[in-house]
């Protein structure tokens, strides 16, 4: 088994992850799991993360990857065992960061790191905020920023979505008040399918 797991939070995305599979699978020795969020809650990005390590964690190395983002040299996914914020390059930022604190995308983190960490707060629903409380969640540990280049696959924006601009405001007020203590190691989840293919494992849960 590859040391490398890679973790895809995933909801109807299907081209994109027709796409990411397979080309993932050319360029990286890995292991991928996708967690699928059933219908009927806005999108959880820290949460489904947070599922996949429970389910996942295991190997040496976990990585949270969008479905939507393909790197265009991959020789910088097996790192030495520290923090790795991938995703330094993205074309949909114009191969620049967002801003200075960008920290989503695609990163790398020793399994037991982000177990240490307590993962993501479970509580940011809908888009944003979540990848800025991980990040403070790792104060004090060192972060790699290798010049990570990568193609973005095209899709609506996250605001575009009926009612995601009020997650989102709701979401940046989170973010002064989150508990570190809520995180991977309290989630609630209920796995209602796992599908393991010959290329990537499928997980549908409700949380």
């Amino acid at each position: 088994m590859s040391r490398l797991t890679i973790c895809v939070p995933y909801r109807d995305r299907a081209d994109h992850l027709r796409q990411f599979v397979p080309y993932i699978l050319r360029h990286v020795d890995c292991r991928i799991v996708v967690i699928e969020q059933e219908p009927g809650k806005q999108f959880n990005r820290g949460k489904l993360v947070n599922v996949g390590w429970r389910l996942f964690g295991h190997s040496e190395l976990f990585c949270i990857h969008d479905v939507d983002m393909l790197p265009v040299k991959a020789d910088y996914y097996h790192a030495p065992d520290k923090i790795v914020h991938l995703a330094t390059q993205v074309q949909q930022f114009k191969y620049r960061m967002p801003y200075g604190g960008y920290f989503g995308g695609v990163n790398i983190f020793p399994s037991a790191i982000f177990g240490q960490i307590n993962g993501f707060y479970n509580d940011f629903w809908g888009w944003g905020a979540e990848d800025d409380d991980l990040l403070r969640r790792c104060s004090g540990l060192e972060i790699v920023r290798p010049q990570g280049r990568f193609l973005s696959l095209h899709h609506k924006h996250a605001l575009s979505v009926p009612g995601s601009r009020e997650f989102h405001r709701a979401n940046v007020e989170t973010l002064k008040t989150a508990d570190p203590n809520n995180g991977v190691h309290t989630c609630q989840f209920e796995v209602l399918q796992r599908l393991d293919l010959d290329t990537h494992t499928i997980v549908r849960v409700a949380i």
